[in-house]
């Protein structure tokens, strides 16, 4: 069995099933932002939104996982074994904390997840950044220039979330206030603004997936 090109198709799929998920929550958010539906109406494409979202979230850890492994496969990624289960353990924790928060309801979820999400997210975004740019300018771990510049999209996808999920703030504080007082100008403004910028850091996030996959099929040579 070839196990590498299963890995490619799992790759592949994993940034198929993340853009596509992703662009259905942009366009839930569009309808639940819409005043012209009723507050029950909108709560009810919140939660639709709030559960879709899960599923990007889950791709962004097998893509980055199986990303990992053919790069050692393939030998255009050199580390130790000792930083090769490292990584992996991170990984492998990640996605146990993933799990944990996205499959509980929030008043279940540990106190400790959130945290923990935040360090390991912020952890892996410093690895794709260090391994990146050393090898740019060819002292890294990665032997090809178009698969550090992927791994440096990988990173602005991690950098566009981060402030993706600020800007939500002002927006999850507006839809918190349609649910127990109802519309008014200024929720719908907050709502309006919130989603807004969001949309900003959505779109970055769809180019940053959409260059990763292109150098991934291209292997352009630099």
């Amino acid at each position: 069995m070839d196990w590498y090109a299963i890995l490619v198709f799992v790759h592949i799929l994993g940034l198929v099933f993340w853009l596509g998920t992703d662009i259905g929550v942009f366009v839930i958010g569009k309808f639940a932002q819409s005043p012209e539906y009723s507050v029950e109406q909108r709560l009810l494409l919140l939660k639709i939104l709030v559960i879709v979202d899960k599923f990007p979230r889950f791709s962004m850890i097998f893509t980055l996982a199986t990303g990992f492994q053919l790069g050692l496969m393939s030998k255009l990624l050199v580390v130790s074994q000792t930083v090769e289960w490292v990584v992996w353990a991170i990984l492998l924790l990640w996605l146990i904390v993933v799990t944990i928060r996205l499959t509980r309801e929030e008043h279940e979820v540990p106190g400790w997840v959130m945290p923990a999400e935040k360090t390991i997210g912020t952890l892996i975004l410093l690895l794709l950044l260090a391994a990146g740019i050393t090898s740019v300018i060819g002292d890294g771990p990665l032997l090809t220039t178009w698969l550090a510049l992927k791994v440096l999209f990988f990173a602005g996808i991690f950098i566009a979330a981060i402030l993706l999920e600020k800007a939500f703030g002002p927006a999850l504080v507006g839809f918190t206030t349609l649910a127990t007082e109802g519309s008014s100008e200024q929720v719908e403004k907050n709502i309006r603004s919130g989603m807004d910028k969001t949309y900003f850091w959505v779109i970055c996030i769809y180019i940053f997936v959409f260059l990763a996959a292109l150098f991934g099929v291209l292997k352009p040579a630099f």
